[in-house]
């Protein structure tokens, strides 16, 4: 008999200047890297362009 299926957690992470996507891209990589995460990124755009360089930089879109 198989175990029933692993239901993935869900995770909202959200980031709104450079400081916090240069924090959190590791994490988030790695959470990915699990496969055990369905995660939402949500970029506020406190810091507009920084924010979305370092989004570009990080190979992190957000979803939301």
């Amino acid at each position: 008999m198989m175990p029933p299926p692993m239901s993935l957690l869900h995770v909202t992470v959200v980031v709104g200047t450079r400081p916090e996507v240069l924090k959190m891209a590791p994490v988030l990589h790695a959470m990915r890297a699990r496969g055990v995460f369905d995660i939402d990124l949500c970029a506020v755009a406190q810091h507009g362009a920084l924010l979305d360089q370092a989004l570009r930089d990080a190979d992190l879109v957000p979803t939301a």
